[in-house]
């Protein structure tokens, strides 16, 4: 019977290779490694296994696990926890108090409501010192990140609190190098979209040479793109190159506009040339906000089909499907 385990008194995995008969020679080596907490949780949840071996999965070991009982009634959700390699093993080995308990009084304190999807889409945040965590809260505030943005960072990227300081810091700042951001929008631009602070600095390079150089943007048009849209700035090279020459070129917008509404060049080519030919079939493709009848790079593309259809096309959805089919 094979089992592996976290134990967060230690840094690295233990497999167990064990069997009812060995259990105690097994749990003496241990020892040699382990504090005596952190052994005892470990012989529960090995016990508990090898008591149960038909369980394979949290959900299977939950009746057996009072701590794992307060997980589920806290709302986590062991499916999308085993997502996540090495995950099961971190909850399993945890215990609910003070550990756990204390991580989510923090988050509770944080203003985060729903701390069950924290820890759905970041179940090793778990495994984090509370001190450490405060800590990194407290870079945020100490780089003037109110306490809802920062709240906002967590929810939208729970792996941030994973990032040690001195990462994230080198991060703001050459982000904020890249793109001439003053220190307002760059809070701006990481409390919106903080997966892009994470993202490659490369490309990110990448994305401002191409459209200073290639697009002839100014360092302002720039610095109000991203902080409108900080997600344009990690779309691939080819799929912005396309979407910008059928914006500019094929409808005739204005690199204002896309700059005022940016978030049009995280729309599928597809999905903008469709709707521009149906319009322009219509004789409704206004794109001049001085003119009647204007659609704005907004209207165009965002909403299901059935609402563009009805408030933008005017026709039904079955017109829109028929002549989608023409193209």
């Amino acid at each position: 019977m094979v089992y592996r385990l976290m134990c967060s008194q230690v840094t690295t995995s233990v497999e167990l290779h064990v069997e009812k008969e060995d259990l105690g020679s097994y749990y003496k080596e241990l020892n040699k490694s382990l504090s005596s907490k952190s052994l005892a949780k470990v012989q529960d949840v090995v016990e508990s296994r090898l008591h149960h071996p038909a369980a394979s999965t949290l959900a299977d070991l939950v009746q057996f696990s009072p701590d794992l009982q307060r997980l589920v009634a806290l709302g986590v959700s062991f499916t999308e926890v085993e997502k996540y390699e090495g995950a099961p093993d971190l909850l399993a080995s945890l215990s609910y108090f003070p550990q756990i308990n204390d991580m989510v009084n923090l988050l509770h304190s944080m203003g985060i409501e729903d701390v069950a999807s924290v820890i759905n889409r970041c179940p090793f945040i778990l495994g984090q010192h509370v001190e450490t965590i405060k800590e990194r809260v407290l870079y945020l505030s100490a780089k003037k990140f109110k306490r809802n943005q920062i709240s906002e960072i967590v929810c939208r990227c729970p792996w941030w609190l994973l990032e040690e300081i001195s990462e994230i810091d080198a991060r703001l700042g050459a982000i904020q190098v890249v793109f001439e951001l003053k220190a307002k929008d760059l809070r701006t631009m990481t409390t919106k979209s903080p997966r892009v602070i994470l993202s490659d600095i490369i490309r990110l390079k990448e994305f401002a040479f191409t459209m200073r150089k290639v697009y002839s943007l100014e360092p302002k048009q720039l610095s109000r793109m991203v902080t409108n849209a900080p997600s344009v700035s990690i779309t691939s090279r080819t799929s912005l190159k396309r979407r910008l020459d059928f914006l500019l070129d094929t409808m005739e917008i204005s690199m204002e506009q896309i700059i005022a509404w940016p978030s049009v060049l995280r729309n599928r080519e597809r999905r903008i040339e469709e709707r521009h030919k149906l319009l322009k079939h219509l004789g409704l493709a206004e794109y001049d906000a001085t003119k009647a009848g204007y659609v704005s790079l907004q209207r165009l593309v965002s909403g299901k089909t059935d609402v563009f259809c009805s408030e933008v096309a005017h026709i039904s959805e079955q017109q829109y499907f028929d002549f989608i089919k023409t193209l």
